[in-house]
């Protein structure tokens, strides 16, 4: 028999098959595939047969064929294991099911009709797909017209066994009512290309670890978009991802509970709701990533007092950038680092941007976390530091240009600021202290702007103070600063030097502003004031001066100047000469008051 013979024997069979399968059409709920089962149908629907005719041979990854001559025609819903390889045309929607395996030959090209899309595992259902395309015979999926959106996609559904994968694959075309290509199962990718999708490239909630190269170019929207945290981690590197619309991996999700690796991409990453990391989740940034937020979102790292971990991992080649989608200063609220987060988290060589709406903070420490190089700049709010304060191995924090205080601190955080940073250049340059009590042990460092004490302070349970030459307070109308609150032990040394004096003055820059330094009873006998300035004190009570001393303690090269009251207040039992030592100007009481 003559091979023309063959060819229409083999062709008049297809016609057979694909007629007699539209007799017994499948009712597909909900998949919008009008389903009748040819090229599934229990068969197996291999085109490269020897003697078939339809086999394409030298076929390469692109679209510029879109013939269907010789084509295999296929359509409906795929029950058994079934082999495309040559030339495929798919006219209607295709569904694989029931635990059935598409095998997609090296070589294979697939020609899609309009508005049709391939669904491999539907509705939940188990299923298996090799697309084993190579450098030499890649597999392309292409629509009969050329366009961006022309056929819908091809979907790889979440229960697709893990085994499943796609190597040396082009998908050009689809995209016309979602992604151009869906996976929601972790299968295995490697050199994929997404050309021209009329919506996103690729919605992804898994990938294999070893995925690789990842090529999305021409979409109308974002390359790619990840609906589930664990997608970051195994992140296909390599490739690329630019000429799209819109240039960004967006981030589609609200929880992060696994353990979260972001990659550095050569785009940004698009956090597009709140995200909450909890449930033990370790969240790492690595050096290079730049991370945007849509407008009003933020990042809750240990929310509602879950347990996590943060490192962010920036070098000062590479930092990691957080930042708002566009320039909008206040446009996102900010970074919050909860009280259960792990001490050994780090934030190093970070940059964040355009945070601060609505009187919120760009970052929020509750954790004694290390911040280690980090710049905060053109944000409406600056940063707030609770009570835990920040680790000892933070160093070199700048927060600068903000349309407010740049530094928020409580108490206890004072002693813990790091040194080698700058907080000037901002609306109001000062670190404001939020709350009065402070309880800790260390040293309060000269951060080149002063320390604003709305509330004053109260040194109490055991607090030992070190304040450093140059420091600057600029205390509340009417407050205290007092070290020994209620007899409690503390110690207090505010040492300046004669270049660098330590000082505290009102808020208006008035006499009588506020009350004074008071020493308590039971502070430290060691304790001292040397080269420290008093100025604005004597709130409307006689007993009070710039410096009321319970007991004595060492207090020299000090001055006390436009004082509302004395200069100095002391015990008769003292007999320290702080006359003589110390300097007095502008007081409307006594130099020195013996009460």
């Amino acid at each position: 028999m003559s091979s023309r013979s063959l060819a229409v024997i083999w062709l008049m069979a297809a016609l057979t098959l694909t007629a007699c399968a539209s007799d017994d059409e499948d009712i597909d709920d909900g998949s919008g595939a009008g389903a009748d089962d040819s090229g599934g149908g229990g068969s197996d629907t291999s085109t490269g047969g020897s003697d078939g005719g339809s086999e394409v041979t030298g076929t390469t990854a692109d679209c510029d064929d879109r013939s269907v001559s010789g084509a295999m025609d296929v359509s409906g819903v795929i029950r058994e294991d079934t082999t495309w390889s040559g030339l495929i045309h798919v006219t209607d929607n295709v569904t694989v099911r029931e635990g059935a395996t598409l095998t997609i030959e090296p070589g294979t090209k697939i020609i899609v009709a309009v508005d049709r899309e391939i669904d491999v595992g539907w509705n939940s259902n188990v299923a298996t797909f090799f697309a084993d395309g190579t450098a030499d015979k890649p597999i392309a999926f292409c629509g009969e017209s050329e366009g961006a959106g022309f056929w819908t996609g091809l979907r790889v559904g979440s229960n697709v066994t893990s085994d499943s994968y796609m190597r040396q694959v082009l998908v050009e075309d689809g995209g016309g009512a979602s992604a151009a290509l869906i996976l929601e199962s972790p299968i295995h990718i490697e050199n994929v290309e997404i050309h021209l999708s009329g919506s996103d490239g690729l919605w992804a909630s898994h990938f294999a670890q070893d995925s690789a190269n990842l090529t999305v170019s021409d979409a109308a929207g974002m390359p790619v978009a990840l609906t589930n945290p664990s997608a970051l981690t195994t992140f296909p590197l390599g490739g690329s991802l630019s000429g799209n619309d819109v240039d960004m991996v967006g981030l589609r999700f609200s929880r992060m509970d696994v353990e979260t690796i972001i990659h550095a991409l050569p785009i940004p990453y698009l956090q597009e709701d709140e995200v909450l990391v909890r449930a033990g989740a370790a969240l790492t940034f690595e050096a290079g990533v730049e991370y945007r937020f849509a407008r009003d979102t933020y990042l809750d790292v240990g929310w509602n007092s879950n347990d996590a971990e943060f490192q962010v991992e920036g070098t000062e080649a590479e930092p990691v950038v957080f930042r708002g989608e566009n320039d909008d200063i206040g446009s996102w609220y900010g970074i919050y680092v909860g009280r259960n987060v792990t001490s050994n988290s780090t934030i190093t060589h970070a940059e964040i941007h355009h945070a601060g709406v609505d009187g919120g903070y760009a970052l929020v420490v509750h954790a004694a976390v290390a911040l280690q190089d980090v710049v905060l700049q053109d944000n409406a709010h600056g940063a707030w530091i609770s009570n835990s304060g920040l680790s000892a191995d933070s160093a070199n924090l700048t927060i600068t240009s903000t349309g407010d205080i740049p530094l928020t601190v409580e108490p206890n955080a004072l002693v813990s600021l790091p040194e080698g940073g700058t907080f000037t250049g901002n609306t109001d340059d000062v670190i404001a202290v939020e709350g009065y009590v402070m309880t800790q042990t260390g040293t309060v460092a000269d951060l080149g702007v002063p320390y604003l004490l709305p509330d004053g302070l109260q040194m109490r349970d055991g607090a030992e103070v070190t304040i450093a030459p140059g420091t600057d307070f600029i205390m509340g109308l009417e407050t205290l600063f007092e070290a020994g609150w209620n007899s409690h032990d503390s110690a207090l040394y505010a040492v300046g030097t004669a270049e660098s004096p330590i000082t505290f003055t009102g808020e208006n820059g008035q006499k009588g502003d506020w009350e004074g330094i008071r020493i308590g009873r039971n502070v430290s006998s060691d304790s001292e004031l040397s080269y420290v300035e008093v100025g604005h004190t004597g709130s409307g009570n006689a007993l009070l001066g710039g410096l009321v001393l319970n007991r004595p303690i060492a207090v020299n090269n000090c001055r006390f100047f436009a004082g509302a009251e004395s200069g100095i207040v002391r015990d008769a039992n003292d007999t320290n000469d702080y006359l003589t030592t110390n300097v007095f100007e502008d007081l409307d009481g006594e130099d020195v008051l013996v009460d």
